[in-house]
């Protein structure tokens, strides 16, 4: 049930990931109908009487809502010198959030966004320490404090329950975001340097060393990983979501420090943020504090970070892809991955249809009576689903994918799982889902809804990131009622998901089809290949440049 009552499930249920951290790497896929909860704990400390159009410490309101169900009160504002965007949600809960996000929507595969998220934490002017990121960590009150670079955005969040402490915390985020000290060394240390394979003797082996090199080595070396990375770079031929915004580690030693700064210039503009805070403190402090401090020191830019539609395939394609074999396989002989993704709807012009879909993707799936569940799983064609499968709404456009993992080799497999999948989605759609099984599912997220849950602050953070990042209405994803009830009424009218899989499955032509194959010597070649990439760069190394890596290091 779990799945059903995410908007994008946890990556450790799921999917590959698509968002990094920096404690949990390439984790926290985002949650959202089983953390729509609200944990009281308590009375708001201060009743608002703000109204919109109402300036508040350079921010103008420009909505307010009450949400009933989770004893909420939502304001959205924008601040007016620099169009940062900020969002308070107003709860009884003491555990309080807060967040800046911006919207980081990378060119290419050197890992931009993911070295930016590691080194603007490496000390700022106000905390020129090494790290205050993890001496907050020691000392603080935190009860969550973290950092994330997705496929489009990077975001500061942490969470506390003691008013001091959130002061503290929201100096040493905002420092760092805004006035961090991007020092050249740990550039070096955090994204990536040469070295010599024994310490300061230049007539031995180079090498590439760096955090983030290293963690998109392993990360990109996983089957699953992989997997999911092509599924991306595929169903998004030509906007920022063909890139790995971690990083490919053969692309990462291409990017300049220079290049770095450059990007920090551009998308760590208050104009490209997004604050988000969440509890019962007050929040006038908060922007207080934020345009004091930060935004009344800037002018509004530009800077020019949306995502673009994706041009639309006219015919379905197929890519074929070789990995490491699994470390753990049950049977050596069947290995191979084949999925097939569907580019979807715009999260932000149609947040109905995307919720909708992601009902669909769990009635298909996720339960012993799910048509998928049989005709795949149960039938004993594959024993599990693909990496990514289901309905991912982490991107502007969404993405549905349909397969199975731990297949056999050959072709016939693949087209003999494809011919099943085809067979059973066009059975659905000419039979329909049974009424009884749709309600106990719409009726399973109601009751699901009123559980209380921990840290609702942040998981709803998560869940709302990609309607905050795209311009969306937050508002939308918390009326649980309002679009169960209006999914109840396309149901009586007839065939509703019948329709949406014929709609974004059998008839979308945007359909890229992913067979992934083990090779034993796939992790030998390409280190074979980082070796000679290497040899080639150090015949050209000058003495003063090997003079130079060593000084360095």
């Amino acid at each position: 049930m779990q799945k059903l009552l995410n908007f994008t499930k946890n990556h450790l249920g799921k999917k590959t990931p698509s968002v990094l951290s920096r404690t949990n790497k390439w984790g926290n896929h985002f949650k959202a109908f089983s953390t729509l909860v609200h944990k009281p704990r308590g009375e708001n400390k201060k009743p608002y009487d703000i109204q919109p159009n109402q300036v508040i410490h350079g921010f103008r309101v420009t909505k307010v809502e009450e949400i009933p169900l989770y004893s909420m009160k939502v304001f959205m504002l924008e601040h007016e010198k620099t169009k940062a965007k900020y969002i308070h949600l107003h709860t009884p809960d003491t555990n309080n959030c807060f967040a800046v996000l911006f919207r980081t929507t990378p060119s290419n595969n050197k890992g931009t966004p993911h070295i930016l998220e590691h080194i603007t934490l490496c000390g700022s002017e106000k905390y020129p320490v090494r790290d205050p990121f993890m001496n907050m960590l020691k000392r603080s009150l935190n009860t969550y404090m973290n950092a994330w670079t997705g496929s489009d955005f990077t975001c500061y969040p942490f969470s506390t329950q003691n008013e001091k402490d959130f002061k503290n915390l929201m100096s040493v985020y905002l420092e760092s975001v805004y006035k961090p000290l991007l020092n050249y060394h740990d550039f070096l240390q955090e994204g990536w340097r040469y070295d010599f394979e024994r310490a300061g003797d230049p007539s031995s082996n180079l090498v590439v060393k760096g955090v983030v090199y290293n963690e998109m080595k392993g990360v990109l070396q996983t089957p699953d990983n992989l997997f999911v990375e092509n599924i991306h770079k595929h169903a998004y031929p030509d906007n920022p979501y063909q890139y790995c915004a971690g990083g490919e580690p053969k692309e990462i030693p291409n990017l300049s420090y220079e290049e770095l700064k450059e990007f920090y210039q551009r998308f760590y503009h208050p104009s490209n943020s997004h604050f988000y805070s969440y509890g019962d403190m007050d929040f006038t402090e908060h922007l207080q504090f934020v345009n004091d401090n930060y935004l009344k020191h800037y002018n509004a830019i530009d800077p020019k970070t949306e995502v673009p539609k994706t041009k639309r395939l006219s015919n379905p394609i197929e890519v074929k892809l070789k990995s490491p074999p699994d470390a753990v396989a049950i049977d050596p002989e069947k290995q191979a991955k084949l999925g097939i993704t569907f580019l979807c709807n715009d999260i932000v012009q149609d947040p109905f249809t995307s919720i909708s879909l992601h009902i669909l993707a769990y009635m298909l799936f996720e339960t012993p009576n799910s048509p998928l569940y049989k005709a795949l799983l149960e039938s004993g064609i594959a024993s599990g689903y693909c990496p990514g499968y289901g309905f991912d709404m982490n991107n502007k456009e969404t993405t549905f994918t349909v397969g199975v993992r731990n297949i056999g080799h050959d072709i016939t497999d693949f087209v003999e799982v494809e011919r099943v999948i085809n067979e059973t989605l066009n059975e659905v759609v000419e039979q329909g889902f049974d009424k009884e099984f749709i309600e106990s599912v719409l009726h399973q997220i109601e009751v699901q809804a009123k559980v209380p849950k921990a840290d609702f602050g942040i998981h709803l953070l998560q869940s709302l990131i990609p309607f905050m990042n795209h311009g969306g209405d937050i508002t939308y994803t918390l009326k649980v009622n309002e679009f169960l009830n209006q999914i109840r009424d396309k149901v009586k009218k007839g065939k509703f998901f019948e329709g949406l899989i014929k709609q974004y499955l059998l008839d979308n032509k945007h359909k890229i089809r992913l067979i992934m194959t083990p090779d034993k010597d796939y992790i030998n070649e390409e280190t074979y290949q980082e070796k000679v990439k290497l040899k080639e760069i150090e015949k050209k190394l000058t003495p003063a440049q090997k003079e130079k890596i060593i000084k360095d290091v």
